[in-house]
């Protein structure tokens, strides 16, 4: 076993985090404790990641994934993994986000592997290749402070037909590029709260075109299109009611 990944089992084990966690079921991490018209609130539990030593130019670097979640994606900057999720909205205004707990562990000796930028290379003259190369943004490893700054934000909103929806991301490493500590929220609570007076597709369209938007169908509003919503949004129960 990983030596690094020994520590966060032993870690985990003692501070009585669920067994299942620990073995790391793809997705299922992500909870609605609680959902009424103001908002939501939200847990994830992240299992310990996947540690792999990567040697660039003689030095060692440290690429971190969980299944199930994905990984911040600035080309030269530290490399982690990152929860996305699609929730449902009835409001005008953009949703905010507040981190009501965050159970964590500092660890040190790290050095987070950068984004590698995407390549395209010339097989022949018909096909071409795609691979990543090393790029590492200099002044982003000298920053000394945890990053990303943020463990909770609230990305796009826009409209899915008739549903408001927006895109949350939760980040739950952070690491000081300086220092070398990585910081790991294994359990994260969150409240996402709705803003504005509720407002669908078809009213927000009248306002800004002046025109008249035809409602959904009751076919359509049940239909292929429901299954997608239920599919994508976290919280359809609450919001399709």
């Amino acid at each position: 076993m990983n030596k690094r990944l020994g520590i966060f089992v032993m870690v985990l084990a003692v501070l009585s985090l669920p067994a299942h966690l620990v073995a790391g079921p793809v997705d299922d991490y992500l909870k609605v404790v609680s959902a009424d018209s103001d908002g939501l609130i939200l847990e994830i539990q992240v299992p310990a990641p996947d540690i792999e030593a990567v040697w660039e130019g003689g030095v060692l670097y440290h690429r971190m994934t969980v299944p199930g979640l994905g990984t911040t994606a600035d080309v030269g900057r530290p490399q982690l993994p990152l929860k996305g999720a699609l929730i449902g909205v009835p409001g005008t205004d953009k949703p905010d986000i507040e981190v009501l707990a965050s159970d964590s562990l500092t660890l040190p000796d790290y050095n987070i592997y950068p984004v590698p930028r995407p390549v395209l290379v010339d097989e022949d003259d018909r096909e071409k290749r795609l691979t990543y190369e090393f790029v590492k943004d200099t002044e982003a490893y000298h920053i000394d402070a945890f990053v990303p700054s943020r463990i909770a934000e609230i990305g796009f909103t826009g409209f899915m037909r008739d549903q408001r929806v927006a895109r949350m991301k939760l980040f739950p490493f952070q690491f000081n590029p300086i220092t070398g500590e990585l910081r790991y929220h294994y359990r994260i609570t969150v409240r996402v709260n709705f803003n504005g007076q509720p407002q669908t597709a078809a009213t927000y369209l009248m306002s800004v075109t002046g025109k008249k938007a035809e409602r959904p169908s009751a076919k359509g509003r049940n239909g292929a299109y429901e299954g997608l919503l239920k599919g994508l949004l976290l919280n359809y129960d609450q919001i399709r009611q």
